[in-house]
């Protein structure tokens, strides 16, 4: 199960994951400014909450999965 806190719900649906600036760059091990470089691109999508900028878990497994190398 995925250790990533849920931000938000949708009613009769499963919780929705998503995650910081910070946890992508940490799980791509890379810096944050290469993942706001992604989202400014229109590579990787986000969203807002306020200020602060979110990526669905399901957009950046989309990403991973389009930019996979094989």
């Amino acid at each position: 199960m995925n250790k990533h806190r849920s931000i938000g719900y949708r009613p009769g649906s499963h919780s929705v994951c998503s995650f910081t600036i910070k946890q992508v760059a940490e799980r791509w091990s890379s810096s944050e400014r290469t993942v706001r470089r992604r989202i400014k691109s229109g590579d990787l999508a986000a969203f807002r909450v306020g200020s602060l900028l979110r990526i669905l878990e399901s957009d950046l497994e989309a990403f991973e999965a389009k930019y996979r190398v094989r």
